[in-house]
């Protein structure tokens, strides 16, 4: 569709938005790719600039494209890599489930002493062992977060034997290690990517990052993993449901 029709009850801004879609599932524009210009655009099917602009605007808000100020629009790496904070599945389940194949680049394993830091989260003592899982996370070979998982080494020995470039921790741990995630807890800040963020993401500065720190519990409510993740905030959306009783719940304190 390169032609819009003038005179149909379609708005052309509608009309320019279908068209670009089209172009960017068919991957005429590629993930990353800047596409034309407003006035590139304008010239070409034949609108105004404002009709440009109301088209792109409503590609932005179904996060098909996302704007740098004074470099114009690229295509989104994907729409929405996330709606939900991952589940007792992790990672992986959350990726496939949104129809993407997960994998990782393992930066780290290794086990060290729990330190001060450590063991003051775990409740271990200093010279208690911890492992540490530091990876890259992604979707169809994309790099969407940076991941730091820690773990008491007593409770899941022999766990850096596995290799974690394509399996999931959280499966491996429920399969052998009987460990699940009953209940979680995150914070998450916003901020711009360093030196790291950048490289291991494929970034350009100044790019926006998520950071997200969570602790995951057990049914008896012992912690068995605390992690640290950076995750690309061009492409990673968070949502939280509330019930009507929560809310009310809300009102009334």
């Amino acid at each position: 569709m390169n032609k819009l029709e003038p005179n149909s009850s379609t708005p052309l801004y509608q009309q320019l938005t279908k068209c670009l879609i089209e172009k960017i599932e068919a991957k005429v524009y590629k993930r990353g790719q800047k596409i034309p210009s407003i006035r590139q655009l304008a010239k070409k099917y034949g609108v105004s600039n404002i009709t440009v602009i109301r088209a792109l605007e409503e590609l932005r808000q179904l996060q098909y494209v996302y704007s740098v100020q004074g470099k114009g629009y690229f295509v989104s790496h994907h729409h929405i890599i996330q709606k939900y904070m991952p589940t007792q599945d992790g990672f992986s389940n959350m990726a496939e489930k949104e129809g993407m194949t997960p994998s990782s680049i393992v930066l780290r394993a290794e086990i060290q002493k729990a330190g001060k830091e450590m063991g003051g989260i775990f409740g271990i003592s200093e010279d208690s062992e911890v492992i540490l899982l530091e990876r890259i996370r992604l979707v169809d070979d994309f790099p969407l977060c940076i991941q730091v998982s820690y773990l008491p080494h007593e409770l899941c020995p022999n766990l850096l034997k596995l290799d974690f470039k394509e399996l999931s921790l959280y499966q491996m741990l429920r399969e052998k290690y009987h460990i699940s995630m009953a209940k979680s807890q995150y914070n998450i800040q916003a901020g711009l990517a360093e030196s790291r963020e950048l490289r291991h993401l494929e970034l350009e500065s100044p790019a926006a990052i998520l950071w997200v720190w969570h602790w995951a519990f057990e049914a008896p409510g012992r912690l068995f993993e605390y992690g640290e993740s950076a995750y690309r905030g061009d492409c990673f959306q968070i949502s939280s449901p509330i019930n009507e009783y929560e809310i009310i719940n809300e009102i009334i304190a």
